[in-house]
């Protein structure tokens, strides 16, 4: 807030946030909703899930034993296998060497531009993240939550428990074999969803507004009972399409 004052900007129109940067989101819309007209937070809730802090956890062993480039590759290639969907590695690789390949030139990388505290102090941040369920069920901000039905790191039932604590939260699902990392290899579905709140302020994905048009793919829209929007897609992602949606619907 206090950068905002100093550029001069009253009020954001649209916070958007994935993983860790949703976390800061529903931090900030929590602390200072006045400066805030929409949010958007993709794949992160409101509390880290007790499985995906036990493995931040044994990242953080290795780090503390070797505070190190080696301790960071080792620590990175950990967590990306946490990343990903078992889907995907099955999908992608077939022998031992392929996955250690994969594994240790992401660790190799993280090693390279990233200091062990830096790495350390993050992964004790985010376990340590949690809003109060009844600050947030006072939270008035318009909010997009997005969820991906194969995330391990942030399960899909955290998400859909995060979105039934405000009626301003409305959770769009979609499924997707890379997980965790569909925000960053998906971009064709995170941006038509951004892009709708960005062209209607008023607008929000509610269950049963949604509409596919020139879709190149088979594309279903079902609507789920706790009032998200699931898509279901015959591959990974859209080949081209707009989703376009009106709030009164």
């Amino acid at each position: 807030q206090s950068l905002m004052k100093s550029l001069g900007i009253k009020s954001i129109r649209l916070f958007v946030g994935a993983s860790y940067g949703g976390m800061v989101g529903l931090a900030f819309a929590s602390e200072f909703p006045q400066s805030l007209e929409q949010l958007c937070v993709i794949s992160a809730a409101h509390r880290s899930h007790p499985m995906a802090m036990a493995w931040r956890h044994a990242q953080q062993l290795i780090l503390k034993a070797l505070p190190s480039a080696v301790g960071v590759s080792l620590a990175r290639a950990l967590a990306m296998t946490t990343y990903r969907s078992p889907e995907e590695f099955a999908e992608r690789f077939d022998y031992p060497d392929e996955v250690a390949k994969y594994l240790d030139g992401h660790g190799s990388r993280s090693g390279e531009l990233v200091h062990p505290e830096a790495y350390y102090c993050l992964s004790r941040s985010t376990n340590a993240h949690r809003i109060a369920e009844a600050t947030l069920s006072q939270l008035q901000v318009p909010t997009t939550l997005v969820g991906v039905t194969e995330d391990r790191l942030v399960p899909i039932e955290l998400m859909r428990e995060l979105a039934d604590l405000s009626p301003f939260f409305h959770l769009v699902e979609f499924s997707s074999i890379f997980g965790h990392d569909a925000f960053l290899k998906e971009p064709e579905i995170i941006s038509d969803i951004i892009r709708i709140q960005l062209d209607d302020q008023s607008a929000v994905p509610v269950a049963g507004t949604l509409s596919p048009l020139d879709l190149q793919q088979n594309f279903r829209v079902q609507k789920a009972g706790n009032g998200s929007v699931n898509f279901e897609l015959s591959s990974n992602h859209f080949s081209s399409g707009i989703l376009e949606q009106r709030a009164n619907t």
